[in-house]
């Protein structure tokens, strides 16, 4: 099952994590915070890492930049994620 968002880039209007999707997650992991916020934060270290791929094989130049800007937020989105939740 492919829980990730179809959205076209990354919550980044917010300096806080996307929380509705831990509560989706809550539901297929044991309940804990700890583990509901690592896999979310897998779940955007996924996008970024696919972002990437999929630059290195585009060949439109536009295409690409945006590719690899969308993999900055979701990596920059998963970083801010540790950080809040250490908060």
């Amino acid at each position: 099952m492919n829980i990730a968002t179809p959205r076209s880039q990354p919550a980044t209007s917010s300096s806080k994590p996307c929380w509705s999707w831990l509560a989706i997650l809550g539901a297929r992991v044991s309940g804990k915070r700890d583990d509901m916020i690592t896999a979310l934060k897998k779940l955007y270290e996924e996008h970024a890492r696919n972002c990437f791929h999929e630059a290195a094989s585009v060949g439109d130049p536009r295409r690409r930049e945006l590719l690899l800007k969308l993999a900055r937020e979701w990596t920059k989105d998963a970083e801010r994620l540790g950080v809040d939740a250490i908060d």
